[in-house]
């Protein structure tokens, strides 16, 4: 009696995986599967949604939770899900690592070597700390967004007392507001482009040539599309896909460079795994990854920074060093420095 009670006790313990329990998991899956790879699918009406689940912070959470999917998977002998699951969290393990830092502070350099390099979205409020940063630092090259109509000429004023050549770049008509490039560099050429915004309007970019002694240099300093909150979820999607227009057209001109240094710094109102951006980055280093410090380096918001979307992207550069998130002045966003190596 007391063996069959035994047997009959272990046999209670088991619990065997039911239908159920396969399908709820199955459901998981599918849902993780389809918010991961919905970025790399081609271009359709679903690769609209990729807004939700392309920011930086959602996909490397989905890397541990992949992984325990894949344990549960694993545990339950489903083998021919398991090999999907893996697949999964290699395909984020490699994406992880093409965007956090493979190198941190440790590159030490003669300032010689070294092109500092600022950029900040201001948020239309004080920015004088802002101003004071970048003199006492010695930046070299500072890109300030959401500099108020009204600030400009004063900031233009500023610029060649302190050392600086100056460029403003208003951003849309309808807007306040606009882009101010700061540059210890001779200015030899100034161009804009112009993208498509909301309704009518039209979203201007500036593109400057700045020269340092034999070296010349193109920026670009810029603000992608913002979220426009007032429309509720339509703002979001509608943002994504002007971001979307206004990257192809960067990245147009960006392929007919010729030129030896390009630098492309400012406000992407998008975080490096954001597909909208993505033909902006492709041919283009990162500078936090290159150079930068721990973590993301999140530079939004200021009060709880989760998101890297204002960055220093470069080509023509022997590497970067040196990256650092400050929080300055009353914006939203944190600043960005980094130097890049000649």
């Amino acid at each position: 009696m007391a063996r069959r009670h035994r047997r009959h006790h272990r046999h209670k313990e088991k619990k065997p995986v039911t239908f159920e329990t396969k399908f709820y998991w199955d459901i998981i899956f599918i849902i993780i599967l389809f918010l991961t790879v919905i970025i790399y699918l081609g271009d359709s009406t679903l690769s609209a949604l990729a807004w939700l689940t392309d920011n930086q912070l959602f996909r490397l959470i989905m890397l541990p939770v992949s992984f325990i999917l894949l344990i549960i998977n694993l545990s339950t002998r489903r083998w021919f899900q398991s090999i999907f699951v893996l697949a999964l969290v290699v395909g984020l393990g490699i994406e992880a690592w093409h965007y956090v830092p493979v190198k941190q502070n440790e590159n030490v350099f003669e300032r010689s070597d070294l092109l500092r390099v600022f950029t900040m979205n201001v948020g239309s409020r004080p920015y004088y700390g802002v101003l004071e940063h970048i003199v006492a630092n010695d930046v070299d090259i500072a890109c300030l967004e959401e500099v108020r109509v009204a600030d400009a000429d004063t900031l233009l004023d500023w610029a060649p007392d302190n050392g600086y050549n100056a460029h403003y770049q208003h951003l849309r008509r309808d807007a306040g507001m606009g882009v101010v490039l700061l540059t210890k560099g001779e200015i030899t050429d100034i161009d804009s482009l112009h993208g498509m915004s909301f309704g009518t309007e039209l979203r201007a970019f500036m593109v400057v040539t700045t020269r340092f002694d034999d070296r010349e240099i193109t920026i670009y300093p810029f603000q992608l599309e913002s979220v426009d909150r007032s429309k509720g979820p339509a703002g979001w999607i509608q943002s994504w896909k002007l971001r979307q227009d206004q990257s192809r057209l960067l990245a147009h001109q960006l392929q007919r460079f010729q030129g030896d240094h390009l630098i492309l710094a400012g406000d992407f109102n998008a975080t490096p795994t954001d597909r909208s951006i993505r033909p902006l980055r492709r041919d283009m280093e990162d500078s936090w990854r290159m150079g930068g410090g721990k973590w993301l380096g999140a530079t939004w918001s200021s009060d709880r920074p989760l998101f890297r979307i204002d960055a220093v992207t470069y080509k023509g550069f022997n590497g970067a060093a040196n990256g650092s998130v400050i929080r300055l002045a009353e914006s939203d966003h944190m600043a960005y420095q980094v130097d890049l190596v000649w």
